[in-house]
Parts: structure tokens; C-alpha cells; sequence
């Protein structure tokens, strides 16, 4: 479970599953492009190249990847809820599969690793019964390893170079190709033109620069490769519907709000730029599918103790004496973490909060967590 910043464009033999659990996100997949909401579900098959960024909304994703060995090689999976809501009813086995893993998963039971392989067999069975379309191209052609290999050497030369001067013939030179070929080859593996990609790949890079440096605008519009201010900020406002200043200003309004997120880098975290958030609320969008017929099964794959023959008997006396039961979860409130209660602003917040909701516990997590 995790939440996606931006990942680049790249590819993998395992097929991956991702289920948008809180808000939404962009993936170019296939060349195409689609916008996945809440509750959305979406296959990457293997070797399909494919990049993921987040919207304007915070997201929270479950990502799975399994060998597709599992789909016996060659099966090509067409699932995808944003392209096709007719498939919702099929993505309910799926959505219940999914919620049963991470289910075993925390709870860590005797033999969970072992009930979770038996659950990960039958999502694969639901996807092979209800969506598979055929073969995967890129597990029958063996040729296309090569393929795999040259756009690799493309789009690490345009992340190395991005600020300098590019040009399709450039690239087309670098791979001993003619312009024309090399067009058609990028546009079919990546989905959009070659200049649109180094456009994007420089926005992101100056998206990073606005963030993490004191730079000028224009200092930061050269350093990345773009030919003036005035084209760096036409591109930028139509990728991200505001102007560099002003995407600034909100990031520096965001940080003071929210001073314990950052990002990891690539080093701290070996999926690039997927970085750890707190995801329990979104453990109840996930936990919603463990309904009465998948507790069932739980219970089928959980099965209780099994009950002694002895017996015991319990008397209530209605007309005995009797206590008022506090419901403590009325006077209980929940504040986060407790690193955040050394933040001023987060007690005078709590301090007008006391005065409309008269609450007598405060429920947090971290304590011992030091950032």
C-alpha cells in the first residue's frame, strides 16, 4: 500500500496489479492514457510500458505484482475499470481477493503466508475466467527483447540529457535509424510523440527544482533545457493549470501545513518515487469487500478453535442492580500523530475544538516515533 508521486516511464516482466483505494491518478499505459478514480482496478500485463503521476488529489494505491507464470505466460489480461465500468461486476472477486490478502497479511496468523498464496491462485483464476483476451504480444515475440533494450537506452539518454538540445534526429542518429523510423518506433512504444515526452520530462524536473531549490523562475526554466521563461511557463500552465510562482507558492503553503511529509528519494525507497503515508483510512475502502460472503470464506480459510464439551451457564438477573455504561468512544477524540502535538498551531486547533466537542481522550498513534 502506498502513495505515487510520479513514476516513469518503464516496464517488467511481473504482471501488476493497482487499485486506486483514495483519490486518483494518471497512467500511461499501452499508449494510451487514463485517469483512475476511487475503486478503480486496473492490469499491467508483462512487459507493457507504463508510467504513473498523481492528479491534483492525494492518492493512497494497493500495487501487486506476481510472476506471470501465474497466467500461465502468455495470457493477456484486458482489465481496466476506468476504460471499461462495465467490468465492475467481474472486479468485485478481484476487489474481495485483494482485501483477503492484506487481510492475512496484517494479521499475520499461523500459516498466513500460505493461505495468501492459496487467495493469490485464485485472483489469478477470476482473471483468467473472466479477462483474458488472448495472448500477451510481448511474451511470443521473442524479438522484442531488443526493442525493450533500445527505448531503454533512449529514455535514460533523455533523463541524462534532458538540458541540453534535443532533437529527434539527434535520437534517431544515436540509434542508427532514420528520422522517420525512430518516430513511428518511440510513438508506438511510449503513446505520445518524442518532443511531448521531453517536454514532460523536463516539466518534471522543473517541478522538482521548484520544490527543492531557491532558484529563480528563469534559472530553473534554462537549467532544464527550455528555450525561454514565457515557453517554460505556456507548457508548465497547461500541464499543471497554474503558473511555476504559483505552483510554488502552494507547495510552500502546503509544507508549513504539513511539515512531518516528504517524499523518499530513489535511494530510500526501492520503487523510485512511491513514498509511505499513512493509509488506515483507506484500509476501510479495501476492508468494505470482506462482506458476508467473503467472511465466509475467511472463516473456511480461518477456521476457529474447535469448541471443549464443556458448557457453562450464565444468569442475568433483570431486576438486580444495575450501572450506567459510559460509552467511552463519545468523550474520545483522534488527533494524528503525537509528534504533531508539539506544533503550536496543532494545540490552539485542539484547544478551540475542546470548546465544541467536550472530549476527554485523545487517540494517537506514533508515540514512540521520533519523525
Amino acid at each position: 500500500m502506498n502513495s505515487v508521486k510520479h513514476i516513469h516511464f518503464h516496464w517488467h516482466k511481473e504482471v501488476e496489479i493497482v487499485y486506486v483505494l483514495q483519490g486518483s491518478v494518471i497512467m500511461y499505459l499501452d499508449q494510451k492514457q487514463y485517469t483512475l478514480h476511487e475503486d478503480d482496478v486496473i492490469v499491467v500485463n508483462s512487459m507493457s510500458v507504463h508510467q504513473i503521476e498523481r492528479t491534483s488529489q492525494d492518492n493512497v494505491l494497493l500495487t501487486l505484482q506476481f510472476g506471470p507464470e501465474w497466467l500461465n505466460n502468455q495470457a493477456f489480461i484486458s482489465c481496466n475499470s476506468a476504460a471499461d465500468p462495465e467490468q465492475n461486476r467481474q472486479l468485485q472477486s478481484i476487489k474481495q481477493n485483494l482485501a483477503q490478502m492484506v487481510w492475512e497479511i496484517n494479521k499475520k496468523a499461523p500459516g498466513y503466508q500460505s493461505y495468501t498464496m492459496g487467495i493469490l491462485q485464485t485472483l489469478c483464476g477470476c482473471l483468467l475466467r473472466y479477462f483474458a483476451d488472448g495472448t500477451n504480444p510481448a511474451a511470443e515475440e521473442g524479438g522484442r527483447e531488443y526493442d525493450y533494450k533500445r527505448l531503454n537506452r533512449v529514455l535514460t539518454y533523455v533523463d541524462q540529457h534532458y538540458n541540453e538540445k534535443i532533437t529527434l534526429q539527434t535520437m534517431a542518429e544515436l540509434e542508427h535509424l532514420s528520422l522517420h523510423y525512430f518516430s513511428h518506433f518511440f510513438t508506438d512504444k511510449i503513446g505520445i510523440p518524442f518532443q511531448k515526452y521531453l517536454t514532460l520530462v523536463r516539466l518534471e524536473k522543473a517541478q522538482a527544482e521548484l520544490a527543492g531549490s531557491e532558484k529563480s523562475i528563469t534559472e530553473i526554466a534554462l537549467d532544464c533545457g527550455f528555450a525561454n521563461v514565457k515557453l517554460f511557463n505556456k507548457y508548465f500552465k497547461e500541464k499543471y493549470g497554474c503558473t511555476p510562482s504559483s505552483y510554488r507558492d502552494a507547495l510552500l503553503a502546503q509544507a508549513a501545513d504539513r511539515p512531518d511529509r516528504k517524499p523518499l528519494t530513489y535511494d530510500e525507497s526501492s520503487s523510485g518515487d512511491y513514498y509511505e503515508m499513512d493509509t488506515w483510512n483507506a484500509m476501510g475502502t479495501l476492508y468494505r469487500y470482506l462482506d458476508a460472503r467473503a467472511d465466509t470464506k475467511l472463516e473456511a480459510l480461518n477456521p476457529s478453535p474447535p469448541l471443549t464439551a464443556e458448557r457453562k451457564m450464565v444468569e442475568v438477573q433483570a431486576d438486580g442492580p444495575s450501572a450506567r455504561y459510559e460509552r467511552h468512544w463519545n468523550v474520545t477524540t483522534t488527533a494524528g500523530r503525537a509528534i504533531e502535538g508539539l506544533r503550536e498551531d496543532w494545540r490552539r486547533q485542539l484547544r478551540e475544538l475542546k470548546g465544541h466537542i467536550p472530549f476527554r481522550y485523545i487517540r494517537f498513534h506514533g508515540i514512540f516515533t521520533m519523525r
